[in-house]
């Protein structure tokens, strides 16, 4: 299967829907699904289709994965824009999270490929492809966040020269901060 890479659109925004909540590990309900394609719809916010990399089929064009990054020097405007809402959909407090990025980081912050699509090496390309963005932005390093107890990205992430750098508490647990110098 040939893979074609582009940013995201407004229409990636069903896309989108699906594949943040497959990074977080959670899933919506349908009212749920409402309002995040509508918050995804937005420029300003964290989960913006305007941070966002898709991965398609070149043939039939059809979304297989995604990834959203940022510059770190934004963060915190898109988290004021961002948690307000999500603290709405999902009923929960995000008031004790760490900032997850800083001024003069490429933060990689959500990564979901379609079952379909896993272990062919897409999620490696779509790093690989959020890394050269974060440089092309004039970036110095990439930085995000993986679960202790994933050893498999944990792997991907070490492959591909992020070292540990820290710990994050986001979304109510403990992440592992990993750090990758351009």
């Amino acid at each position: 299967m040939e893979i074609e890479f582009r940013l995201a659109t407004k229409n990636d925004a069903d896309f989108l829907t699906w594949g943040v909540p497959e990074a977080l590990h959670t899933s919506l309900t349908p009212e749920q699904t409402e309002a995040f394609s509508a918050l995804l719809l937005r420029e300003d916010v964290l989960y913006s289709w305007k941070n966002a990399i898709i991965a398609q089929d070149a043939v039939t064009k059809q979304p297989l994965g995604m990834v959203i990054g940022y510059d770190g020097g934004r963060y915190r405007d898109m988290r004021a824009a961002t948690f307000p809402t999500m603290q709405k959909i999902f009923k929960s407090d995000y008031s004790a999270m760490d900032d997850e990025s800083v001024e003069g980081e490429f933060y990689i912050d959500s990564l979901a490929v379609r079952p379909e699509a896993r272990c062919m090496g897409l999620g490696k390309r779509l790093l690989l492809e959020a890394m050269e963005h974060g440089r092309r932005l004039g970036l110095k390093k990439a930085v995000l966040a993986v679960d202790p107890e994933n050893v498999n990205a944990q792997r991907l992430y070490k492959s591909l020269g992020f070292v540990p750098g820290g710990e994050l508490f986001i979304f109510g647990q403990t992440f592992w901060r990993w750090v990758k110098e351009f």
